[in-house]
């Protein structure tokens, strides 16, 4: 069990007066480990932690529950009821499986089955499984260097899902710049870097398709709307989720823009760019006027790259 908390914060000192309780009434079943946010910011943003205090419950790598904000003793004890391994002695069966468990070493698997149902309400999420834990039959208290450790390396794919990149090219299929996006407090970090383009305005968008096939670029398909909003930021109906600012290029031909796309994400969600059937970024030929459906008057698209994973962003069309 991980305590993400802000020092200082009172409801971060209630939860964690909280956690302290329920170790002891729990003895020998939870390893606890308490991190700061501000002291390892990488590890919040690896695990998607947005708000203090965050507790996710860890085993074999997968975070299998995560509560956020302040939460109840009772709640919390009915998740960890739930969660925590049992003790040796809950049945004669289990006690005589834990203790051969507990001979073999940690590489011994244990597997009761353990049924679990999913409350949206209090922000848990769960998998559906039998329990495997590993097994020690000395008290679970692990030092914080292994806990780091574990969670460095845990969820790699989910840490990748946090970064993507677009390659964004012409018509002519030529390189012209390139776009990082990172998931960040608030939405989607998008970082974008253009040259060798004409000077002026331009229409900036997500697109609703990871597919950039030139010289149209019709394939990106329409704005990423999955709200099915009207377009542009002053459209009172609006705006798409996919509706960015205006891309600047000065007179020497390059340009950049740093925005954060706040409806979007890159972990699985309804607007997670990294989806099925992908997204990508698209660079139009004139300025979106901010309130035309469906597209801000912006013209012919020029540009276009497919946002996908680092390790496949070069290979994107």
């Amino acid at each position: 069990m991980v305590h993400f908390r802000a020092n200082g914060s009172d409801a971060c000192d209630s939860v964690a007066a909280i956690l302290a309780q329920l170790v002891q009434a729990f003895p020998g079943r939870l390893p606890l480990t308490e991190i700061d946010v501000h002291d390892r910011p990488e590890l919040a943003a690896r695990y998607n932690v947005r708000a203090t205090p965050t507790i996710l419950l860890i085993r074999d790598g997968d975070v299998v529950d995560r509560v956020i904000g302040g939460v109840s003793k009772i709640l919390l004890q009915s998740l960890l009821d739930a969660r925590a391994p049992r003790p040796p002695d809950a049945s004669s069966k289990l006690s005589h499986h834990s203790q051969s468990c507990g001979n073999e070493g940690v590489h011994a698997t244990c597997t009761p089955h353990t049924a679990v149902t999913t409350t949206e309400e209090t922000h848990l999420s769960r998998k559906e499984q039998p329990m495997r834990l590993h097994s020690k039959t000395r008290p679970m208290t692990r030092p914080l260097g292994l806990v780091l450790a574990m969670l460095v390396v845990a969820l790699p794919a989910v840490a990748q899902a946090q970064s993507a990149r677009a390659v964004l090219k012409d018509a002519q299929g030529k390189v012209v710049g390139a776009a990082t996006l990172n998931e960040v407090s608030g939405g989607v970090k998008i970082v974008v870097q253009v040259s060798g383009m004409k000077p002026g305005e331009h229409g900036f968008h997500i697109h609703a398709v990871g597919k950039c096939e030139p010289p149209a670029f019709t394939s990106a398909g329409a704005h990423f709307n999955p709200y099915g909003k009207k377009h542009g930021h002053k459209n009172p109906e609006g705006a798409h989720a996919g509706d960015l600012p205006n891309l600047t290029v000065g007179a020497d031909g390059t340009g950049s823009i740093d925005v954060t796309a706040a409806r979007v994400t890159l972990t699985p969600a309804r607007a997670s760019l990294l989806q099925p059937g992908g997204t990508s970024l698209v660079i139009h030929a004139d300025p979106d006027d901010e309130k035309t459906d469906p597209a801000g008057n912006s013209g012919a698209r020029l540009v276009c790259g497919v946002i996908a994973p680092p390790s496949s962003a070069q290979s994107s069309r």
